[in-house]
């Protein structure tokens, strides 16, 4: 809602000439329901869970608000911004985003990344646009018309709700992260149907994470951890009906060893991740397909060999009118390879299915009223000791939500 109070609260605090050339825009979405779990999908690797009922914010995609603006400055160009701050609307709290301890408190689960949607300022033209800051990734942005839910729902492409097969070390999700912080990023205009996106991200890692214990001949910085820069392009083409898109993104992670032999990080890190994707809109329905590859490093001690995990998946979209609204179908099947959770224990891997099933319903432009099942299996990434969570029908999650957008 462009004419808000907030925003005409903004627009009136600024000054006369840049009310002028300035438009800003304050949007956002607020998603809540009524979330069912079973016991599996509550348990983790160690201990099992309960079956429960809980309001949950964020079912159907994630509550935020947002501040979006733009000035024009003549010959074409405009200077542009967008900041956004993602909360759970059933608790208050921030959501999304990375996660720090703050000084003074053990609380891991706090959140202190406030703008932790996005929050990139840039400028653009007819020749695109250039834009700096917290940004989505090329693969995120192209693959988005191929999801026929919008990265709405249960296991999505971004995999934002529910379970996913990220269940595991690091958080893997289908495309690799969906948002870079310190990037530049460029946004080519259609050329004929097809757009071009390139980032590139800083990671500034120039020491690294040096051991208390280690007091002489210590390796820091790229040496060990490499600068975690992220660089990335992907491009995707549209038709009628027809969408195809495809993109890379590279990282300068590393695994290793401080000269002194205490071991520098024993996670996977990403190498690269790939995908690409078609799929076809006929009007009343859809379909797409697509295909995503992750590679990673992991070491554990001199001992051991660097291993090479990688996580592939084949994803699908279809979506149906029926009735006010319609049916969507979305998910992944994953193969899991060689990933280690302790140096002595054997490489965890095998194939999982997750699946989304969802009505939605609109009840005006701006709210929809919708249902939602979340099937999911996410046993490739558990110890080889632990059995619970087996099998597709193991994680269970039923909700019917309420999102409403301004």
């Amino acid at each position: 809602m462009k004419k808000s109070l907030l925003a005409l609260a903004v627009a009136a605090a600024l000054p006369a000439a840049a009310q002028a050339q300035s438009n800003i825009t304050l949007y956002g979405i607020a998603d809540i329901g009524v979330e069912y779990s079973n016991g599996a999908a509550n348990s983790t690797n160690t201990q099992a869970g309960k079956s429960g009922i809980r309001v949950q914010s964020s079912l159907g995609t994630g509550s935020r608000l947002g501040i979006r603006g733009s000035e024009n400055l003549g010959g074409g160009l405009s200077a542009i911004f967008t900041i956004e701050h993602r909360f759970n609307i059933d608790t208050g709290d921030t959501a999304g985003g990375n996660v720090f301890v703050l000084p003074g408190t053990t609380n891991t689960a706090f959140n202190n990344k406030f703008w932790n949607g996005l929050a990139w300022a840039g400028i653009q033209g007819g020749w695109g646009r250039v834009t700096l800051g917290r940004q989505y990734t090329p693969i995120f942005d192209v693959a988005l018309p191929a999801d026929f839910s919008g990265y709405w729902y249960y296991n999505n492409w971004s995999s934002t709700q529910g379970d996913n097969i990220g269940g595991g070390p690091g958080a893997f999700v289908p495309m690799g992260p969906v948002r870079t912080d310190n990037s530049i990023k460029y946004t080519s205009p259609s050329f004929g149907g097809l757009t071009v996106v390139a980032t590139y991200a800083f990671g500034e890692n120039y020491y690294g994470n040096t051991p208390a214990s280690c007091t002489t001949g210590c390796q820091t910085g790229s040496d060990i951890n490499g600068t975690q820069d992220i660089w990335g392009i992907a491009a995707g083409w549209k038709m009628g009906g027809l969408y195809l898109a495809g993109g890379y993104h590279s990282f300068s992670n590393k695994v290793g060893f401080y000269s002194n032999g205490t071991l520098a990080t024993a996670n996977a890190v990403y190498k690269d991740v790939w995908l690409a994707t078609a799929s076809y809109d006929f009007g009343g329905f859809g379909l797409s397909l697509g295909y995503s590859v992750s590679n990673f490093d992991q070491q554990f001690t001199p001992a051991t060999a660097l291993t090479s995990p990688s996580l592939s998946n084949i994803l699908f979209s279809a979506y149906a009118n029926f009735g006010p609204g319609k049916f969507i179908v979305n998910g992944y099947y994953s193969d899991v390879k060689d990933f280690r959770t302790a140096a002595a224990v054997n490489a965890v891997g095998g194939d999982a299915l997750q699946i989304g099933l969802t009505y939605a319903w609109p009840l005006s432009n701006r709210t929809t009223l919708y249902a939602t099942v979340g099937l999911n299996d996410t046993s490739p990434l558990i110890a080889n000791n632990v059995t619970i969570n087996n099998g597709i029908d193991s994680r269970q999650r039923y909700a019917i939500g309420l999102n409403h957008r301004f």
